[in-house]
């Protein structure tokens, strides 16, 4: 099962876990030590920055004070990436997918939901919030994943080289409402848009494999 899959069933299991965030003040905005552009070949070592403390959630934060961090990593298929613009997907698939690029949705999401909530928040309070990528992420935005592909050919580099997620800056959720997705059940949308004056974001020269498998 990939670990994306793995990690969303975990997070809708979440009363089996008192508390798997780390034991730190949450912090709005840049984190000390992870400019934008910083990499990280685990989520363990994302965690562990202190730039997206929840190990499976896609979505870190307070349902009262608002989310302080997402993770697009290309789990849901309604997600749309245009780089400095973001359509993200709140929680609550209903069922976990075994399949690359995401499962199918089997119920509504609801911004009941803490996860979907704080990101909700977010938009009421304007206060900006840190994006990752991921690189399973079907996007020329998201970040290389290690491998070299040949037509239908990869090679993968040494494990401690790959390159799974990246820290791409500040964005503000600009809208959160609720309509109903391309399986046919409620989602939580958001549209977000990147802060000015941050560097510019690296360019893929190509989808990654999956989504040129059209998967």
């Amino acid at each position: 099962m990939p670990l994306e899959d793995i990690r969303r069933l975990l997070m809708e299991k979440s009363g089996w876990f008192a508390n798997i965030e780390q034991e730190r003040d949450p912090k709005f905005g840049p984190i000390a030590g992870a400019p934008i552009g910083t990499k990280w070949a685990s989520r363990q070592d994302l965690q562990r920055s202190g730039v997206h403390t929840a190990n499976f959630a896609g979505i870190s934060g307070s349902a009262s004070e608002g989310a302080y961090s997402i993770v697009v990593s290309g789990g849901y298929v309604d997600d749309v990436d245009n780089g400095d613009t973001l359509v993200y997907t709140g929680t609550g698939m209903g069922c976990p997918c075994y399949m690359r690029g995401g499962g199918k949705q089997v119920k509504d999401q609801s911004f009941n939901h803490k996860d979907n909530r704080a990101l909700q928040r977010s938009c009421e309070t304007g206060r900006p919030v840190r994006v990752i990528r991921g690189s399973n992420l079907p996007s020329i935005y998201a970040p290389e994943s290690g491998k070299v592909c040949l037509d239908s050919m990869c090679i993968s580099y040494i494990s401690n080289f790959l390159t799974r997620y990246r820290y791409d800056g500040l964005y503000k959720v600009d809208r959160a409402y609720e309509e109903k997705g391309r399986h046919g059940f409620k989602v939580c949308r958001y549209h977000l848009s990147r802060l000015p004056n941050q560097p510019a974001l690296p360019v893929r020269s190509h989808l990654p494999s999956t989504s040129r498998r059209g998967i």
